[in-house]
């Protein structure tokens, strides 16, 4: 699983999409002072708003991608915490955090209804949630994720099969949604768990598909 979250962390860092909606995130958590960052993966998030001086509280499923993120943010340990954790079980205290930040997480929560709860009751009066995911024709943008990368050099021996790659991360996508969302029924996910929703927009990362949103508590 570690050399997974590795090679996942270098094929979307390549991806100018991928920096776009993460930039994105970052920029609507500026006002947050202590985030909480779900499903943080190898933490690439999580270290810029470290940078910004923000409070993190990491958490995943993959351990190995959060020991990397303390090592990289040996520095700013005392501003990091990171907790092995299931993103649909939030083991906080209510009123805990100014932002949470959700990129790409939604889709893959069984029950998104019971996390939104659970998200309002964590986070402090006026907090943000900031959330990014796929609808069900994002994956039909992703063959142009390949056309991008390819030649870029950092892919040698995997260049040449871009097509079966492409299959494999299809099914594997189909395999682990849980739900597939578009705008309409974003915004009655957020507004039943009594959140009220900011802004809603296009993902980046899917060319048109998927979403972006923001709600307050």
């Amino acid at each position: 699983m570690g050399k997974k979250i590795e090679l996942y962390d270098k094929f979307f860092s390549e991806m100018e999409s991928y920096n776009i909606l993460m930039n994105w995130h970052e920029g609507q958590l500026s006002d947050c002072d202590k985030v909480l960052d779900v499903g943080a993966g190898i933490g690439r998030l999580s270290e810029k708003l470290l940078k910004k001086e923000k409070e993190v509280v990491a958490i995943d499923t993959n351990v190995y991608g959060l020991k990397l993120l303390r090592e990289r943010m040996v520095d700013r340990k005392d501003r990091l915490q990171t907790m092995a954790m299931d993103a649909s079980m939030l083991s906080f205290a209510d009123d805990s955090f100014d932002g949470i930040n959700a990129m790409l997480v939604l889709p893959f929560i069984k029950n998104p209804v019971s996390f939104l709860n659970e998200v309002k009751r964590v986070l402090k009066v006026n907090g943000k949630i900031v959330s990014s995911g796929l609808s069900r024709d994002s994956w039909l943008v992703m063959n142009g994720w390949f056309k991008e990368l390819d030649g870029c050099g950092r892919f040698e021996g995997v260049e040449k099969n871009w097509d079966n790659i492409f299959y494999k991360l299809n099914m594997e996508i189909k395999n682990h949604v849980h739900n597939w969302c578009n705008a309409h029924d974003i915004r009655k996910l957020f507004e039943e768990a009594g959140l009220k929703v900011e802004y809603i927009g296009d993902n980046p990362l899917y060319r048109g598909n998927g979403y972006c949103v923001t709600a307050r508590k």
